[in-house]
């Protein structure tokens, strides 16, 4: 019997937990919808002015908001980049809120 699973980390928990043999688990990655598509600057004004960014000019991080994530890392990552860099290119973090979103936020 082959097992279908959406990521690589399920399929080695299922090999890790199971045994079950690699050669019979497929990873099968989800379809992206066509609205996902790039934009340009045009399209993205409304969005950029309302949360006072500047087109290509910021660094996303786009992921559920929870402790699993290490955003703790990754702030602190930001925050050891030079002032210049930062002010250049804010750090946007969006997400829905996940386990334990309080501890994260």
């Amino acid at each position: 019997v082959n097992i279908i699973t959406h990521s690589n980390f399920i399929k080695r928990e299922i090999y890790n937990y199971f045994s079950y043999p690699l050669d019979k688990i497929f990873v099968v990655h989800e379809d992206i919808s066509e609205f996902f598509f790039p934009r340009g600057a045009k399209d993205c004004l409304s969005v950029l002015d309302k949360y006072n960014l500047n087109y290509k000019k910021y660094i996303i991080c786009i992921n559920t908001l929870d402790l699993r994530k290490n955003y703790k890392t990754l702030i602190k990552a930001y925050n050891s980049l030079d002032k210049k860099i930062q002010e250049e290119y804010p750090l946007v973090i969006i997400g829905m809120k996940g386990r334990y979103f309080e501890e994260t936020r």
